[in-house]
């Protein structure tokens, strides 16, 4: 049996991604509240609200990974007829 965290995932592909060359524009950005998401040409543009400075911005990148959780407004933009289930258990 293999057991690990999420805070154990999340750090190694943080740390990969932004320690890697190939990569050399990767950010990892916070405090951010996602507003909409949007295919723009080749690129996606996230639309969001800085917490700290309350200022609404966008940004454009090839990739985007919000993992903000299960009930994500970026999954309810894309997967918008899902409903949780509370199902009695605790992972």
């Amino acid at each position: 049996m293999h057991l690990t965290t999420w805070n154990i995932l999340f750090e190694l592909f943080k740390s990969n991604l932004l320690n890697d060359s190939t990569y050399p524009n990767a950010t990892y950005e916070t405090d951010k509240l996602v507003q909409n998401v949007a295919y723009d040409g080749e690129k996606v543009s996230v639309t969001y609200l800085d917490t700290k400075s309350i200022n609404a911005r966008v940004l454009r990148a090839n990739l985007i990974i919000a993992a903000n959780g299960g009930h994500s407004t970026v999954r309810k933009l894309f997967i918008s007829d899902i409903i949780s289930k509370y199902v009695e258990y605790i992972t």
